[in-house]
């Protein structure tokens, strides 16, 4: 085996270790921005919290409570159970009429109420509203999701070089001399020859110009103000909503499996009402989201793996709440399991809106099986897979046809 060119390998050696280092800060930097998007969340939800219990006369926390020293507290100038809260124990414990008892009373009744007001607060972004707080977070939403495509790069790079970064890289500096070549065993010397050739090839490649792009993309993004993350928010408010959920119910679940403190209480309330042992299934499903071209929120990422799960199910949400959504997303999941043939069944009023949304958020080809077309649409369903849309009327032609012999993956009645 040749001897490599230690200055070059040396030089090689250097070039990678930045390009290392480079994609570490970029996920260094991801991770401050999570915490920080956390973070900023905590604070405008605790202080949705301050604003309900701000809302909550005093006189509620007699409610399921004994002992607590209602009109003693009016009287000393207490109004809601936020004063209550912000209070020292010195303060209230000063309140004429006031004695150990009833105080205890009192804590108990306010650990009641911060619990509830916690149950009903909801992290929002009121772009109406700019405070600090709402500045905060929504620069920090901001940033999550424009990093999205950064980190995902930078993930991709650190798993095809891995072995180039934690192998290549430390055995090429075994050998650094030629004096010490001469005395090395065989097996070092293939060893650092192969090393040397992984580097020089890795050197050659994207790795270098890529870290380099990458680094200075998230540095531009976290140059941009708060006004640009307002505005983006303000094209896109949909979009948002639904990453903060998912960010949220993401670190709640985390929280949960590794033991720690779940800061935001999940607002989901189909987990509230079904038995345990289903919402953890539910909950466990992983959803294929290949073909789907949307972001789903919290709730109704949650309604696809249940459909999913369950295998029938019926979604009773209100309008506006996206069923149809649900509906697309686990079509989608089936696509990308193997499944190629579905079909919803629809009044004839919403024929087109349904085609519409299933070409706007997802792969899947839609075929409209009405009117003066329906014959040649069908025969591309047949043919092709995807998703076929009629309304109840053209029910029986399809069945006569004898199309519906079809192994179908799943069937949408609206």
């Amino acid at each position: 085996m040749g001897r490599p060119d230690f200055a070059l390998v040396q030089q090689h050696s250097g070039v990678i270790q930045r390009s290392r280092e480079t994609l570490d800060g970029v996920s260094a930097a991801r991770d401050a921005i999570i915490r920080d998007l956390q973070n900023a969340a905590y604070a405008v939800f605790q202080s949705r919290v301050d604003e309900i219990l701000e809302d909550t006369p005093i006189e509620k926390m007699s409610f399921g409570a004994h002992g607590v020293p209602i009109a003693e507290l009016k009287a000393a100038g207490y109004e809601n159970v936020y004063q209550i809260k912000t209070a020292s124990y010195g303060q209230l414990n000063s309140v004429a009429g006031i004695d150990g008892k009833s105080l205890q009373s009192l804590f108990d009744a306010l650990a009641d109420m911060r619990k509830s007001a916690e149950r009903k607060a909801t992290v929002r972004l009121t772009s109406d509203r700019r405070t600090t707080q709402q500045n905060t977070l929504v620069l920090n939403l901001f940033r999550y999701i424009a990093t999205e495509s950064v980190q995902a790069e930078c993930d991709r790079l650190q798993t095809k070089y891995r072995k180039c970064f934690s192998e290549s890289l430390p055995a090429s500096r075994e050998i650094t001399s030629f004096t010490r070549w001469l005395f090395a065993s065989p097996q070092a010397k293939k060893r650092v020859s192969d090393a040397a050739s992984d580097i020089a090839f890795a050197v050659n490649s994207e790795l270098p110009s890529a870290a380099s792009r990458l680094a200075e993309a998230q540095r531009g993004i976290l140059q941009l103000p708060v006004s640009e993350a307002w505005k983006d928010y303000e094209r896109r408010p949909a979009e948002y909503y639904a990453k903060l959920e998912r960010f949220l119910d993401e670190r709640a679940r985390e929280a949960k499996r590794t033991g720690g403190q779940v800061l935001i209480p999940r607002k989901d309330a189909a987990v509230e009402v079904l038995p345990v042992d289903l919402a953890d299934e539910v909950e466990e499903f992983e959803l294929d989201t290949t073909f789907l071209d949307a972001t789903l929120r919290g709730y109704q990422d949650f309604g696809v793996k249940y459909i999913l799960n369950q295998g029938q199910s019926l979604i009773g949400d209100e309008m506006g709440l996206g069923k149809t959504i649900q509906a697309i997303a686990a079509m989608a999941h089936l696509w990308a399991k193997g499944c190629r043939h579905f079909l919803v069944i629809c009044p004839a009023s919403v024929l087109i809106n349904w085609v519409r949304e299933i070409r706007k958020f997802s792969k899947l080809p839609a075929y409209l099986l009405h009117g003066v077309d329906l014959a040649d649409e069908l025969i591309g369903w047949y043919n092709h897979g995807g998703v076929a849309v009629t309304n109840f009327e053209a029910v029986p032609k399809l069945k006569a046809a004898g199309e519906l012999d079809l192994d179908l993956g799943m069937v949408v009645v609206d």
